[in-house]
């Protein structure tokens, strides 16, 4: 059986970026899933040039921070519970939107 890939969005204020995650059998958390696109989203340098206080306060700058995911949904589901499994609920080259803060 194929691998199981999903294209997910992360949004965090006006900053978004979409990748594309491999998850095996699918057989990982929502939690795990947000988290890792989490994680890609903050090791990903912001578009664009820093701003002045950027360049001065480094704390400002979010792709310093960790983030952590609030929310998990795709077009036609709202919520996810975190432990939920994600071959229960999703098929291959399915789209998942993450907002982290």
């Amino acid at each position: 059986k194929q691998a199981m890939q999903l294209v997910v969005r992360v949004e965090s204020g006006d900053r978004t970026s979409t990748f594309r995650i491999q998850v095996g059998d699918g057989r990982k958390s929502f939690k795990w899933l947000a988290l890792v696109a989490a994680q890609r989203f903050g090791s990903e340098s912001p578009k664009g040039k820093l701003r002045q206080r950027e360049r001065k306060f480094p704390c400002t700058n979010p792709a310093n921070t960790n983030l952590v995911p609030s929310r998990c949904y795709t077009e036609d589901q709202d919520f996810f519970h975190p432990d939920a499994l994600l071959v229960e609920q999703l098929r291959d080259g399915d789209h998942l939107t993450v907002e982290v803060a």
